[in-house]
């Protein structure tokens, strides 16, 4: 009997009451990508934290990228403890404990998690670690997480008239999975390329249009289309003001190859 792989296309994902799932009392997470719906090699999705709310500290079996999008995060690692602004993105190795709590009094905090698999699961440790403030510092030589600060990441100009960042590569130490900001003044866009990795794209600013293989979606803020690998796209900023997003590859490092446009114009 000859078994065929399942079809995998592009999904769209707008964060709303109805995709949001309790994680536990304060926190909720709106689920972006996973194995559950055909992502291979990672997980991405929102998690939303109430004022105050606080994570106990556990370990995950893969890495995990942590980037706060909205307010203020607190992360702790072993007991180191890291504030995190908007963008900031801290990175923690497989089987490392970790917690993480919302600063805010009067407001949510918003960050996106991303995990080198497509199966997520978390197992509570102690709280026996000693608490070590680090607050606006970065992880010691030795420490095995990672922390980039946006303030700190070097830009560059990708395409003409985008800026990009990468806040987790193997660059600073991620494993299995990389991602960063763009920002794309209105009137630019990306080419049609493909990329060797499933994607997952988060616009947190503005409004934006994302053409897969001749498919056209507008996509405003808090909302995520999930691409799967080799599948053609271009993203293309027609609106009138400044597009900001965050990607995510299920691969170590960014790898993409420019293609002919009119690959991506084709239905």
């Amino acid at each position: 009997m000859t078994h065929t792989q399942p079809i995998r296309s592009e999904r769209l994902i707008q964060i709303s009451p109805e995709t949001l799932v309790e994680l536990i009392k304060g926190i909720s997470v709106c689920p972006f990508a996973s194995g559950n719906s055909g992502a291979i090699g990672f997980s991405t999705g929102f998690a939303i934290l109430s004022p105050g709310a606080r994570l106990p500290y556990h370990i995950h079996p893969c890495s995990e990228s942590i980037t706060t999008i909205k307010g203020q995060l607190e992360v702790a690692v072993e007991g180191r403890t890291y504030h995190l602004s908007p963008f900031d993105s801290i990175h923690v190795p497989s089987s490392t404990a970790h917690t993480v709590a919302s600063l805010g009094k009067d407001e949510q905090t918003v960050v996106l998690t991303a995990f080198a698999s497509g199966e997520i699961s978390r197992t509570l440790v102690p709280d026996e670690f000693t608490r070590v403030d680090r607050k606006n510092l970065l992880p010691g030589s030795d420490d095995p997480e990672s922390l980039t600060r946006f303030m700190d990441a070097a830009e560059y100009e990708l395409y003409p008239k985008t800026v990009f960042k990468n806040l987790f590569s193997n660059r600073p130490g991620s494993a299995g999975i990389c991602g960063g900001y763009a920002r794309l003044v209105p009137g630019s866009s990306l080419p049609c390329h493909t990329v060797s990795y499933d994607e997952t794209t988060t616009i947190v600013k503005g409004q934006t249009t994302y053409i897969v293989a001749g498919r056209r979606y507008s996509l405003r803020k808090d909302a995520t289309i999930f691409v799967p690998e080799g599948i053609p796209r271009q993203l293309v900023n027609e609106g009138s003001e400044m597009a900001e997003l965050i990607w995510v590859y299920a691969g170590e490092k960014p790898e993409r190859t420019t293609i002919d446009s009119r690959i991506c114009a084709e239905s």
